[in-house]
């Protein structure tokens, strides 16, 4: 077990005590034993895809779990009556917008901006399809450099890019160590996307980041008004 993913699980305990939510309880919540979830919580197992998209409709903050770092509340607000995929698409706009203005502003936050989220593109673009496919043929990687860099098998890359598994707990983790995709778009957790687009906000200037702010309430606006005439 690595660093970072022990890192993990000791922040997901941090947050079940928070909580105060018994292993019992969360052993119900992510429909599993009790004897399950303590041995995945001291990282003697692992949880599946799905267990974790499970944890994703607990109270416990899936964003902190994974970064180490507690969301924005302000853009919970701000985004908290968006879906799953409107999320996707501003994730999408911001991170092209970041890569046009990069290359205006070559050493400017949003060159930093487009560096830190280029990977996700792939992801968001294709997370209904695979985005591990996705992200490896964009990096022009062999299947083999895929496996090595996620430290797995090859053969066990390659069932997860041919859809015959899914990533477990530690699989996401080292995903984001390696590509800076937060394991909440690939578990398509809204409030955990919430405070990722809030992060990469954060790092613009004021005017700039109320610019593409308003320009998102507008769109939500504008699907909301699209929604009440059909």
């Amino acid at each position: 077990m690595s660093k970072d993913y022990a890192d993990v699980l000791g922040r997901l305990k941090e947050e079940r005590e928070i909580h105060k939510i018994s292993q019992v309880e969360m052993g119900q919540f992510m429909r599993m034993t009790q004897s399950h979830y303590s041995k995945a919580e001291l990282g003697k197992k692992r949880f599946s895809y799905y267990e974790m998209m499970y944890l994703c409709d607990t109270a416990l903050d899936l964003y902190y779990i994974y970064s180490g770092q507690r969301g924005i509340e302000k853009y919970k607000k701000l985004f908290g009556s968006c879906t799953y995929s409107e999320l996707l698409g501003y994730m999408s706009v911001l991170i092209d917008t970041a890569k046009v203005m990069s290359i205006n502003k070559y050493d400017g936050v949003w060159k930093k901006l487009y560096l830190c989220t280029r990977n996700v593109h792939y992801a968001v673009n294709s997370v209904e399809g695979n985005p591990y496919y996705a992200l490896r043929v964009s990096m022009n990687y062999s299947q083999i450099r895929m496996s090595s860099l996620l430290g797995m098998d090859v053969k066990k890359y390659r069932s997860l890019e041919y859809e015959k598994i899914m990533p477990d707990s530690e699989m996401l983790c080292k995903i984001y160590k390696e590509f800076n995709i937060h394991p909440s778009i690939l578990l398509k957790d809204v409030k955990g996307i919430i405070y990722e687009v809030g992060e990469w906000l954060e790092q613009l200037e004021y005017g700039e980041r109320e610019l593409v702010q308003g320009y998102f309430v507008n769109c939500h606006n504008m699907v909301l008004s699209t929604a009440n005439i059909v």
